[in-house]
């Protein structure tokens, strides 16, 4: 068999995890860098927010970068180069896309005395994450010789998330160097859905494909949005009837609030805050660390396994075996004969799979969590800089990234943050915002991470966050000190007389 070289243009490449949603850490005078780490300084004695107190939006994809993958001939016109699109996809475990929502419906929090502060937040999360193997990628770019005896994965791997976090925080000031923060979390699931096990595409010594392996997709979904499946279907009816089953258009507010009875979880979120001296400390802190268990004995859950077809001509001993094409189908090989299905026929690729429904126990997936380490500095009471080094993991991956940032703080009124991040292959992340708390009254503020994708989207990969919200809070009271001054005894002699001062209180007001 010859050799293979896939070169189907994709539309999506990707690189690596993009950084989102890091601006709001830096700001100083805003509560919501609780969202971080549970330890950050409060500096409020109550905060009320409720349904725009917090929306976090953050969507985009590792793509190919648009001026590296297109090119302009001489004439003007536009044209894709194959080897540079395949040149800039490095050869990393996957490739992602990504959407996520945070939606705080009721957030607030009280200082209860001079250590001990509680919180309360109730959001409505979505995370969906769609990773796309390094074995599709590797047979494009360097055929399937390059690769003889590996099994290389071919199946995406999805994660998808929505549901209620409903969390109730403690902050505790050990003292004035150390405070700690726990946050212990309910969830309530919405919908989920992920994808696993694998098929792998291997290449023998004599160049055939072998692909072998299977697919589990576990769904879950309010009852109204499931229909009744059909036993078993070949892939190509089963793509076809996909819209019909499920009800998607049925999903509103009153579907939602119905089905968060039926799935349960729990978590927690745990940091510290080290002032090391006065002006230089140090924060760490894990979060989103949780479960859902989503409910097998309720109609909204499903599950669908594809596997191989066994009545498939080329299947043998548990595996599909494709040992090339003969002369004369390669002289009748066309695009036009692949587009409208001909040469498809010839190997009945939409016959490869069989999918079924299957019942399954009750299954449980775990939420995102994430580690936050950032050492700051503050200059003054105006100006502080900080370092932070993040890690998500997501799906049992790993993805870092280092962020730094600055935060300039005008009378406590205004905060102004800039941040700059980078992970491996993405060198280009911006992020930029202001919070503005006149009088400590209300609070408005807005955040953006990957600014670059607005200011040059055709030169840098597509990746947006936007932090905004407004909520209320109540100042703290101010105090009166009593500053305690003691002076040396000392004899003078003034007009004769020995003038003695002793040590006294001298009271004062802040």
């Amino acid at each position: 068999m010859r050799q293979i070289r896939i070169s189907i243009i994709a539309i999506f490449s990707f690189v690596t995890f993009q950084t989102n949603a890091q601006t709001l850490n830096f700001f100083k005078e805003n509560t919501y860098n609780l969202k971080y780490n549970p330890a950050s300084e409060i500096n409020v004695r109550q905060y009320f927010g409720i349904g725009v107190s917090h929306i976090n939006i953050a969507a985009g994809t590792n793509l190919a970068v648009y001026d590296k993958v297109i090119t302009t001939k001489s004439d003007g016109s536009k044209e894709i180069d194959p080897k540079v699109f395949f040149k800039h996809i490095p050869k990393n475990d996957y490739g992602e896309i990504f959407a996520n929502l945070n939606l705080e419906v009721l957030g607030f929090g009280m200082r209860y005395n001079s250590k001990l502060y509680f919180t309360f937040s109730s959001q409505f999360r979505f995370e969906n994450t769609l990773f796309m193997p390094r074995g599709l990628f590797q047979i494009a770019t360097d055929g399937n010789m390059a690769h003889i005896g590996e099994d290389m994965i071919i199946t995406p791997q999805l994660s998808t998330l929505f549901y209620l976090d409903n969390s109730l925080g403690f902050q505790y000031k050990i003292n004035d160097r150390v405070t700690i923060g726990v946050r212990g979390k309910y969830l309530l699931g919405v919908l989920g859905a992920n994808l696993k096990e694998n098929f792998t595409l291997t290449t023998d010594d004599d160049w055939n494909l072998h692909l072998k392996g299977s697919a589990l997709l576990n769904v879950y979904l309010p009852d109204e949005l499931i229909n009744t499946a059909s036993t078993s279907a070949n892939g190509k009816y089963f793509i076809n009837d996909m819209g019909k089953l499920f009800s998607l258009g049925s999903l509103d507010w009153r579907t939602i609030l119905g089905s968060l009875r039926n799935s349960r979880g729990g978590g927690f979120d745990i940091g510290a805050d080290v002032k090391i001296t006065k002006k230089l400390g140090i924060k760490a802190s894990l979060i989103d660390m949780g479960w859902i268990k989503w409910d097998r004995n309720q109609n909204g859950s499903i599950s669908y396994r594809a596997e191989l077809n066994p009545d498939h001509p080329m299947y043998k001993n548990g595996e599909l075996v494709f040992d090339g094409i003969t002369n004369s189908e390669i002289s009748y090989l066309s695009m036009g004969n692949w587009l409208d299905g001909t040469n498809l026929d010839k190997i009945r690729l939409d016959s490869v799979f069989i999918i079924s429904e299957v019942p399954n126990e009750s299954y449980v997936t775990m939420t995102n969590p994430k580690v936050f380490v950032e050492c700051y500095y503050e200059l003054s009471k105006i100006h502080k800089f900080s370092a932070m080094t993040r890690m998500d993991f997501i799906n049992k991956k790993v993805f870092p990234s280092f962020t730094l940032g600055y935060n300039l703080n005008v009378k406590k009124v205004l905060d102004i943050a800039v941040c700059y991040s980078f992970s491996k292959g993405s060198y280009a992340n911006l992020g930029a915002g202001f919070s503005f708390n006149p009088g400590n009254v209300f609070h408005i503020y807005v955040a953006a991470d990957n600014l670059l994708t607005v200011i040059s989207p055709l030169k840098t990969t597509p990746n947006l966050s936007v932090q905004t919200g407004i909520y209320f809070s109540i100042p703290d009271k101010k105090t009166k000190k009593v500053k305690k001054v003691k002076e040396i005894e000392e004899v003078k002699e003034v007009k004769g007389e020995k003038d003695v001062k002793g040590e006294k209180d001298v009271k004062g007001e802040n």
